[in-house]
């Protein structure tokens, strides 16, 4: 899967201080590879990857694509577990999450699983690092997922499109007049032989570093122990074993230069092209060596999110004040020795018509910092999200396997040995000053604006090629030579803080007396309120989640305005939210149907006192028209970027999960949006108020022997603010009764053959315990079983699926998936009947059974990311069916079941003539043209 990956050191690097005193690093050899070790711990997740410096762009261009081919073919059957779906099904029956990933300068593959089965999931992971199959029939059989992924996927990828709208317009020779990723023709003519040259010529221990997270000082493994199935699993492939007598003749391709995305030599241009299908959006690319590189790469994310923080004056609210932008979004990415660097304006209607002035105004933005520097308030808050972002990174394996994958390509010392603090500590204003003063060079960059046609966040899909060069040669310079300008930097610290001051929330050290009015004993309360706190309540990091029912929300109109107001109120209040982020507190707050839920984590106390605070900002909101407009702008945007970044499949199941679910699908809340008015949404929210039962839950650090279950004082604080009842949820998901058959139109132009196809299947009531372990269970086998069949095996394309959903009092089965040749529909839904046939005729033994018992044991059994994560599970749960105990109660289920079970079940709901609600989508050809 070729993933252009913005996760660049921003991601990695923006990423409390401490991260745990037990979090550790270190490096060693297995087998000639590199292999780097990461103890979080804590949890029970184990996670791998492996990471290959060779990427597409060092693909000569006969062979374009073949990186990315052979990142797939690495997973489709190896010598130690041939065929072509046993990785897959090996996966999921450990109940294992893994995929790959190639960019440009670099190909990553990872593996999760849980720590139980961590010799399996290892020996699993590194049998297609140790030698692929490389079965002719199945390069042929990958070919239609290949072709599928670039062409309907990559199409809605930024980087992608920014590197490809300039193949047209440059001149033979440059290094970006190519396709990287490969043409039709180039990939049907791939040979097995091309792969074997780049896999044995690169796929070997000299070049792969390997990153291992876990918890191995508090958990069920060792680090002995997990050296011990390394060095039996994690071996190189042997070039004399290879069957064909397979000779390499290339130099291996990570030896090659990764060709500059920006010539030294021919400055680029600016660019200005319609597309059918844009988003107004503006990018601009810098693009440099490392090595040649003289800025600290932390101060880059100092700059990044300066550049991007929603303080007053700063360069995202300045232009989001005039009316310009929506916001504005910086990408660094790091490949293969070389940084990227990409600016994203989400223009609205009137930005495009000064698009000429938000490029200046980024250059002024630099300007001011290469200047002035930025004030230390600012950059304290911007260090605490930075160490903030790189604490919760730490906080599970999954996390420091993909946090460490940057990190390897710096040489920060303090970075590699985890100590962010004293690595941030380092750096000063006049770091960034200087990082902008050698860096930036407009002459030396590439910026495409894409015509806005219609209204969205998304990126462009069909390019009408009609460029012309950016003409204003006069600004460019005007630009470049100010950046240029080698003055002596002074830090003139005259601006006031930008970012509003809130309180600073203070610890209670002092222990709270278990007869305190709040607390209660867990047999004690009636109502939904848990937690888990150590002896002396203090220093408790803890979350929440607080539900109640907006009585006000009775129709989809109602919600659309909803989701608008709290829009523009979390917009107002963004700044607050930012300087809590840099102190560990995090609070939000979202509409989900008909429901307000608030949501808040950090320390517990400081917690309380920041739920009221910003509760009473909610209570006494008072929007302006203008604040409603932009955030009805917004969320148009945010529709038209959910149908245009979405595959037909996908979108199919979004639509027929909305039918049953009662919620507004797309097209209908683009309709409401359209005929919303800031007026209609003022009139909604002028009289109302918070009713219905809420679910507070904050857990922490304890002591087995003194749980306690309380009422929130955050709640009591609120009390007069919020009104409490007990009115119950309504039921949202109604009975399907008959079979229902939609095509819809979508406002966006595709491909016009595509058709996208979903069913829903009415499963269980929740209260029936058994069942819903079944349907657990089928939930995993059969997304597994009709993606091998439809996607691969049958050669359907890349989008297939199946899940199982919760709607109102019910579990529903829904199946999806897309075809771009109509006459081949049938057979979409074949595979699906030919699956459940398939466990109707008993086709399920007890062996494989046990396999998927296992999986779903497993994923039910993962520690969470975070308290916030559990919080929702166990707020959900009760409120659903009053269960804090659910999850737990399935798992002991889901080991007893029993082959029998299974075929009773699906005789039960997935008869042919089984009552089902379909939706069908057929794309427009003519939904948009170039005004």
């Amino acid at each position: 899967m070729y993933f252009v990956n913005v996760i660049f050191l921003s991601i990695l690097l923006l990423i409390k201080p401490n991260i745990s005193a037990a979090t550790t690093h270190e490096s060693f050899k297995i087998n000639g590879f590199e292999v780097h070790l990461i103890d979080v711990a804590k949890g029970n997740k184990l996670a791998m990857q492996y990471i290959v410096p060779v990427g597409s762009r060092m693909d000569p261009s006969h062979l374009a694509g073949r990186a990315h081919f052979l990142e797939h073919m690495v997973l489709k059957g190896s010598h130690r577990y041939p065929g072509y779906n046993t990785q897959n099904e090996l996966s999921a029956k450990i109940g294992a999450l893994g995929n790959a990933s190639t960019d440009l300068g670099k190909t990553e593959h990872y593996l999760i699983v849980k720590d139980i089965y961590a010799q399996q999931g290892i020996d699993l992971f590194f049998a297609g690092l140790a030698g692929p199959e490389f079965k002719p029939e199945v390069l042929a059989h990958e070919l239609t997922a290949v072709e599928n992924e670039i062409n309907k996927e990559f199409v809605t990828k930024p980087f992608v499109n920014l590197v490809y709208s300039n193949v047209d317009v440059l001149p033979e020779g440059h290094p970006l007049k190519r396709w990287d990723l490969g043409t039709t023709d180039i990939l049907a003519n791939m040979r097995v032989e091309d792969l074997k040259q780049l896999f044995y010529g690169t796929y070997a221990p000299e070049f792969v570093k390997v990153v291992i997270a876990g918890n191995f000082s508090n958990g069920k493994l060792d680090k002995k122990t997990l050296k011990k199935w390394l060095k039996s699993s994690l071996v190189p492939t042997k070039l004399k074993n290879d069957k064909e007598g397979f000779v390499l003749t290339e130099k291996p391709a990570v030896l090659s230069e990764l060709p500059s995305l920006v010539s030294s030599t021919e400055p680029l241009p600016f660019l200005e092209y319609k597309a059918k299908d844009s988003s107004r959006m503006g990018m601009h690319l810098i693009d440099n060596s490392l090595a040649e590189f003289s800025g600290d790469l932390l101060a880059l994310d100092y700059l990044n999110m300066y550049l991007e923080s929603t303080a007053s004056g700063s360069l995202a609210s300045t232009l989001k004040e005039k009316g310009w932008c929506n916001g504005v979004t910086i990408d660094t990415k790091i490949a293969s020795g070389r940084i990227y660097y990409s600016v994203f304006f989400n223009y609205t209607k009137a930005g495009w018509n000064h698009r000429e002035e938000i490029l200046e105004s980024f250059y002024q933005a630099l300007l001011d910092v290469k200047e002035k520097g930025i004030d230390d308030y600012t950059l304290g808050i911007i260090k605490g999200l930075m160490l903030d972002n790189l604490t919760e990174s730490f906080k599970s394996a999954p996390g420091a396997m993909n946090a460490f994958t940057g990190l390897l390509e710096t040489k920060n010392v303090d970075i590699l040995n985890l100590d962010f603090s004293k690595a941030l500590e380092k750096v000063n204003s006049k770091d960034v000053q200087e990082l902008v003063l050698r860096f930036f060079n407009p002459l030396k960059s590439v910026n495409v604006f894409i015509s806005p046609d219609v209204v969205s966040n998304g990126y462009s899909q069909a390019f009408s090629k009609k460029y012309r060069k950016f003409k204003n040669n006069k600004l460019l310079n005007k630009l470049a030579d100010s950046l240029a300008q080698k003055k002596d930097l002074s830090i003139n610290q005259v601006y006031k803080p930008n970012y509003v001051v809130v309180p600073e929330f203070k610890t209670n050290t002092t222990p709270l007396p278990m007869e305190n009015s709040d607390w209660v004993t867990v047999g004690d309360s009636h109502s939904g309120l848990v937690s888990q706190l150590k002896e002396d309540h203090s220093d408790v990091n803890g979350a929440f989640q607080f539900t109640s029912y907006l009585d006000i929300l009775n129709n989809y109109e109602a919600q659309v305005a909803a989701i608008v107001y709290l829009m523009a109120f979390k917009d107002s209040i963004s700044e607050v939210r930012t300087v809590l982020r840099s102190r560990a507190i995090y609070i939000d707050v979202s509409i989900n149907g008909n429901q307000l839920v608030w949501s808040g984590d950090g320390e517990a106390q400081s917690l309380n006192a920041a739920f009221q605070y910003v509760a009473d900002l909610f209570m006494n909101y008072k929007p302006s028209a203008k604040q409603l407009k932009t955030a009805l702008e917004i969320y148009k945007s945010n529709i038209i970027n959910g149908i245009s970044s979405s595959f037909i499949g996908s979108l199919a199941k979004s639509y027929t999960l909305s039918a049953v679910s009662g919620f507004a699908n797309y097209e209908q809340a683009s309709e409401l949006a359209k005929a919303m008015t800031p007026t209609k949404i003022k009139n909604l929210f002028s009289n109302f108020t918070l009713n219905g039962q809420s679910e507070l839950l904050v857990l922490g650090d304890y002591s087995a022997e003194d749980v306690l279950a309380f009422r929130s004082s955050a709640s009591n604080g609120t009390q007069n603010k919020i009104q409490v009842s007990n009115i119950k949820a309504p039921k949202y998901a109604k009975d399907i009764q008959q079979v229902e058959n939609v095509n819809i139109q979508l406002p966006q132009g595709k491909d016009i053959n595509t058709v996208g196809i979903a069913r829903i299947y009415t499963g269980p009531e929740l209260i029936n315990l058994k069942e819903n372990a079944i349907a657990t269970l089928l939930g995993k086998f059969l997304h597994s079983k009709v993606f091998n069949l439809n996607r691969s095996e049958r050669g359907l394309g890349y989008v297939h699926g199946a899940s199982t959903n919760i709607i109102g009092d019910h579990k529903q089965f829904s199946f999806y998936g897309q075809i771009d040749d109509p006459e081949r529909l049938s057979e979409v839904q074949e595979g699906w009947e030919q699956v459940m046939q398939a466990l109707r005729n008993r086709a399920l033994d007890d062996v494989e059974l046990e396999n998927y018992k296992m999986g779903v044991v497993s994923d039910l059994t993962f520690s969470p990311y975070s308290l916030l994560e559990e919080v929702h599970r166990a707020a959900f749960n009760y409120q659903m069916i009053s269960d804090f105990n659910y999850v737990d109660n399935v798992i002991e289920e889901v080991k007893k079941l029993t082959p029998d079970d299974i075929f009773n079940f699906a005789n039960k709901y997935f008869k042919p003539e089984t009552p089902y609600y379909e939706v069908q989508i057929k794309n427009c050809s003519d939904a948009l043209t170039e005004q």
